[in-house]
C-alpha cells in the first residue's frame, strides 16, 4: 500500500497525549507543527489539516485542534 506522509508518520511515533484518535496524531506533533507555522487561524488549522491530516477524518478533534491553534504561538524565526 502507498506509505503515509513524512508529517503523518513523525506524528504517529510521538509520544504525547493523542489529539486525533483516527489518525493517532498526539498533542507533541501538533505543538511542533504550530510552532512553525504563522498566519491566521484558519490558516494555522488549514496547515495542520494538510500536514498532519488531524482533523480531516470524524472531526471529533476539531474543538481541540482549535483551542491549540489560539493557544500555541508561532515560534518567531531568528533573523541574521
Amino acid at each position: 500500500g502507498a506509505q503515509a506522509p513524512a508529517a503523518l508518520r513523525d506524528a504517529s511515533q510521538d509520544h504525547g497525549r493523542q489529539v486525533c484518535g483516527c489518525l493517532g496524531v498526539s498533542d507533541t506533533a501538533i505543538t511542533r507543527v504550530l510552532e512553525g507555522c504563522e498566519g491566521s487561524d484558519g490558516e494555522r488549522l488549514a496547515a495542520l489539516q494538510g500536514q498532519l491530516r488531524c482533523g480531516t477524518h470524524c472531526g471529533s478533534c476539531l474543538p481541540e485542534l482549535k483551542r491549540m491553534v489560539r493557544t500555541t504561538p508561532a515560534k518567531a524565526l531568528a533573523t541574521p
